[in-house]
């Protein structure tokens, strides 16, 4: 696997551990608002923000008094659906009669959701540098990292900011304990790589190799006085270092026996 397609794998697997997270947090929110209205449970379903930019004009803060870290997109009959939903009958159309009680019950009930919803996702901390604000606009630029999260049986949406969503998702290995703004190389040098130990290569006649029993011993080349070559990263990159094999506190180690001639 070429530096390139690991990078693209590692966006990938944070990609959609970011969705995970914030379809789990999410769900959370959206079982105990349920039991306190006595709606029934939606899975919601979380994606990336193709066409959002689109619909920018649809989308407003979840909660006005708080600042924007989340929007919510709801359609017209949103709120007929859900008083729908609570009064376990189905609608006409989609719609229910402006003056049922159901559908005064249902607004408060999506208000209260929105509510929720931008408390818990509310930014942990403000952006670490000068402009704090958090716009629609960043979030819906290319790359802006939103997450679109909706409960489509009910028309409600909402996007999020990164800054919403950030504590969610585990953070890379190796890179706690760095500030939000780092220089380059400690970056890199927090960072692990896989480290490859090569044994070299042997030729076992296919007859043998099927009849292999345990016990049995295949003999590789080196000498045990031998130091063994060490690669870093895959294993078609050149010899970092040469190491002799050995034990350390009942594992597997590696002692640096010298580094490669150039």
């Amino acid at each position: 696997m070429s530096g390139m397609q690991q990078a693209s794998r590692d966006i990938v697997l944070v990609r959609e551990a970011q969705r995970a997270a914030l379809a789990d947090a999410l769900q959370e929110v959206v079982r105990g608002w349920s039991a306190d209205w006595g709606a029934t449970p939606a899975q919601p379903a979380v994606r990336d923000p193709e066409g959002a930019q689109r619909e920018a004009a649809h989308w407003r803060p979840a909660d006005d008094g708080s600042a924007a870290a989340v929007w919510t997109a709801v359609t017209d009959d949103a709120a007929a659906l859900l008083g729908a939903e609570l009064l376990q009958r189905p609608a006409c159309d989609g719609r229910l009669p402006q003056q049922d009680w159901a559908l005064a019950a249902a607004r408060g009930a999506l208000q209260d959701l929105q509510q929720r919803i931008a408390a818990c996702f509310a930014p942990a901390a403000p952006r670490p540098y000068a402009d704090s604000s958090l716009t629609l606009s960043d979030s819906l630029a290319p790359h802006g990292g939103a997450l679109v999260a909706g409960l489509p049986a009910w028309g409600v949406e909402w996007l999020f900011a990164p800054e919403a969503y950030a504590a969610l998702a585990p953070a890379p290995q190796g890179a706690a304990g760095l500030p939000p703004l780092s220089e380059l190389g400690s970056v890199l040098a927090a960072r692990k790589v896989p480290v490859h130990m090569g044994l070299g290569e042997v030729e076992v006649a296919l007859q043998d190799l099927m009849a292999l029993q345990f016990g049995d011993v295949v003999r590789f080349p080196q000498r045990l006085a031998d130091p063994l070559p060490v690669t870093v990263g895959v294993p078609t990159q050149e010899t970092a270092l040469l190491c002799h094999l050995g034990q350390r506190q009942g594992r597997l180690a590696l002692g640096v026996a010298r580094r490669p001639k150039n």
